[in-house]
């Protein structure tokens, strides 16, 4: 994020995002164990965030009411927010669908149309 000089500041600490994406069988057991498994199979939650495979890898999701989202997909480097003001605090069937819209969007924008992996605009 800029910080009015134009240099970038570090909003969020390196150190506890890894600990935030980092699982353990005992996390995950508890998590498979729990009723948020049926909403996202192979999950888990830590540190305020939910993780979930993906279909490029594994996805933090930062999950807010109305449709609200955060969604970082490491793998795709990619970043979306969602706004949103559904009618429901709640949709489970809409969240699903953004979520599969989410992870395809990340995919063509990293993959494109041949599978190649891009980065910065340039196929690697």
């Amino acid at each position: 994020m800029p910080d009015g000089t134009g240099e970038m500041v570090q909003v969020v600490p390196a150190r506890w995002l890894r600990d935030s994406w980092g699982v353990t069988s005992d996390l995950r057991g508890a998590f498979a164990a729990s009723p948020a498994e049926l909403s996202f199979p192979g999950g888990w939650y830590r540190n305020q965030l939910w993780f979930r495979p993906g279909r490029h890898g594994d996805v933090l999701l930062g999950l807010g009411i109305h449709g609200q989202l955060l969604h970082v997909c490491r793998r795709t480097r990619t970043v979306t927010v969602k706004l949103s003001s559904w009618p429901e605090a709640q949709n489970p069937t809409y969240l699903h669908d953004t979520l599969a819209a989410l992870d395809a969007i990340g995919g063509a924008l990293a993959y494109g149309d041949s599978g190649s992996r891009r980065r910065g605009g340039s196929v690697v």
